[in-house]
C-alpha cells in the first residue's frame, strides 16, 4: 500500500531517473538511507508532542468509557 502512495511522488520519480542511469545499489541504498535519517529526524524532534498528545486521547477515551 505505501508503494502504492508512494507511486506519485516526486522522489521516486527522482530515484527511478537516478537508477536508469547509474548503478541500481547505490541509489536504493541512498533513498533508503535519506528515508531512514528523515524519519529519524522527524521522531527525534516530535517525540515530547506526540506522548502528550497520546495521554490527551487516552484520558479523553477514559473520560467516554466512565459516562458509559
Amino acid at each position: 500500500m505505501t508503494a502504492l502512495i508512494k507511486l506519485g511522488d516526486k522522489t521516486f520519480f527522482i530515484s527511478a531517473i537516478m537508477a536508469m542511469k547509474n548503478s541500481r545499489s547505490p541509489v536504493f541504498f541512498g533513498s533508503m538511507t535519506a528515508n531512514v535519517v528523515m524519519n529519524g529526524i522527524s521522531g527525534y524532534t516530535t517525540s515530547d508532542t506526540t506522548q502528550e498528545e497520546l495521554e490527551e486521547a487516552e484520558n479523553e477515551l477514559k473520560k467516554l468509557d466512565s459516562k458509559e
